[in-house]
């Protein structure tokens, strides 16, 4: 699997993907929720294109590996992209991203309802287009980088379950 080729294939699975919307960025945004208001202050207006790890490095505030588990289902889906990028362009450096977004592609280990819905919700609306590439970006990793924590095989079982 050629690197450039799964780039191209993320990048026309959410070529179309909308944009959350300024106020769903973060799932809660009140004063008392600083780290979700660092992730809607950092994202607000930013294509997933416009995510790099340089960015993430040099301008957000925060721990850029926790972003994804701070957004709305809508920013999750929509900013994933930028992550499974640099996971790819970025082995090493960017492998805190990697297990940020291979761990959020995982099911859930936790068996509280609640937190089970949680990760339905934000996993739920990938089009077949996406997922079918999730499971190339997941295949890629395992194959390229040889790279593997637990969480790894979980999420290529969930996904290749659904295409």
């Amino acid at each position: 699997m050629a690197t450039e080729s799964v780039r191209e294939d993320i990048a026309a699975a959410w070529a179309e993907e909308a944009y959350p919307g300024d106020d769903r960025i973060a799932y809660n945004t009140s004063a008392r929720q600083e780290e979700c208001n660092q992730v809607t202050g950092f994202f607000r207006g930013k294509h997933w294109r416009d995510i790099t790890l340089e960015s993430l490095a040099e301008e957000y505030e925060g721990d850029g590996a926790a972003c994804l588990a701070f957004m709305t289902p809508e920013a999750y889906r929509f900013y994933l992209p930028a992550y499974m990028l640099i996971s790819i362009d970025h082995p090493g450096t960017g492998d805190v991203l990697a297990d940020a977004a291979v761990g959020s592609l995982a099911p859930w280990p936790d068996p509280t309802p609640r937190l089970q819905a949680w990760w339905a919700e934000r996993v739920s609306d990938f089009s077949p287009a996406q997922r079918k590439v999730i499971v190339e970006f997941l295949r890629f990793l395992r194959e390229r980088y040889a790279w593997g924590p637990p969480q790894l095989a979980a999420a290529l079982r969930y996904w290749e379950s659904k295409i």
